[in-house]
């Protein structure tokens, strides 16, 4: 067991990405959530830089993410979704456009190494779009962006007026900006603490009921996201002292227009904080032992040998395996961007 947590880095938090990263590639996780133990201050900087870039792969899905939250926030007001959610879409894009080709623009001529720059982290765009830090979107792109989105937002149309939250009063909904910036799911006694950002709920007295928008397939993700919409309720129990029998969970998946309910379990919900604490444990031992030595971190914290996995990573100064920008946006062009 390792002792103290080292002063130079932040506490470490989870979530159902960070646990993804962490088994797809140990070093990956470790620049993405621990880039604080580098010692070297220019090198920091450009994993913490690096570490906000969205994959490209991820962007379509944000869009419609950030869309929905728009649509239902004005549907909350208005008593109906707005009727163009495809221009709400490009609104939200063109922002994403605008503001990551400033904030490319000004890194570059205003580097501040191991500081704060103006636009991070705290602002609401701080994630720039990955094919901006290389200038250009592969050439498909663009017509993929759209007709993903078309299709979502048609089945999403479709699926709306199925879910309960329709006949919940407006003013129990709920989006997490609402509830909190980060939400811990649960503090362990060493103050580590886990976090889980729902997509929307409603909280009607005692009765919750919360749901998590998917975008990707449900034939390959529908266990994991079962899983993921059961941290949720660990967090709604934790907040609200509410009972696993009062919460409903809802995964909508607008890809093949389908809505997954999962159980809320008690004994599920314990597994998972033994499964979350297990994996906390085999985290901290490693940080501890590295301790700012940034030849230790990366013994410690080996690559991946799956190259598929670099392709989508945004870890692009990465010791040991160093590719130019033209290299890597050859690769995110033979990414099947249905694929997700």
């Amino acid at each position: 067991m390792a002792g103290d947590w080292p002063d130079n880095r932040h506490q470490p938090t989870v979530s159902h990405s960070s646990m993804a990263k962490f088994q797809a590639c140990d070093r990956a996780y470790a620049l993405q959530y621990h880039h604080n133990i580098i010692p070297d201050l220019a090198v920091r900087y450009e994993h913490k830089r690096e570490s906000r870039l969205q994959p490209i792969n991820c962007f379509p899905g944000s869009i419609f993410h950030e869309t929905i939250q728009s649509a239902l926030m004005t549907q909350r007001s208005n008593g109906k979704l707005p009727p163009g959610l495809m221009e709400i879409a490009k609104q939200i894009t063109a922002d994403y456009i605008r503001f990551s080709r400033e904030w490319v623009k000004d890194v570059r001529e205003n580097p501040i190494l191991g500081g704060f720059h103006p636009y991070w982290p705290d602002h609401p765009y701080a994630q720039p779009v990955e094919s901006f830090y290389y200038d250009d979107f592969p050439a498909n792109f663009k017509t993929t962006l759209r007709e993903k989105l078309e299709r979502w937002f048609e089945r999403f149309l479709v699926l709306s007026p199925q879910l309960p939250f329709n006949t919940a009063p407006p003013a129990s909904w709920l989006f997490p900006k609402e509830v909190s910036r980060k939400i811990p799911w649960f503090v362990h006694k060493d103050n580590f603490a886990v976090y889980s950002v729902f997509d929307f709920l409603t909280k009607e007295e005692d009765k919750i009921t919360i749901y998590d928008w998917k975008t990707g397939k449900r034939t390959s993700g529908e266990a994991a996201v079962a899983e993921q919409l059961m941290t949720y309720a660990a967090y709604a129990i934790s907040k609200w002292s509410v009972e696993p029998e009062s919460i409903k969970l809802f995964a909508v998946w607008v890809e093949d227009g389908s809505i997954q309910e999962v159980e809320c379990d008690a004994w599920e919900i314990q597994r998972m904080e033994r499964k979350w604490e297990e994996q906390q444990q085999d985290w901290k031992s490693k940080l501890g032992q590295v301790n700012g030595d940034a030849d230790r971190l990366f013994d410690l914290f080996p690559m991946t040998n799956d190259q598929r996995t670099c392709a989508r990573c945004a870890f692009r100064s990465c010791p040991g395996r160093q590719r130019t920008p033209a290299q890597l946006l050859a690769e995110a062009r033979t990414i099947d961007f249905s694929d997700e």
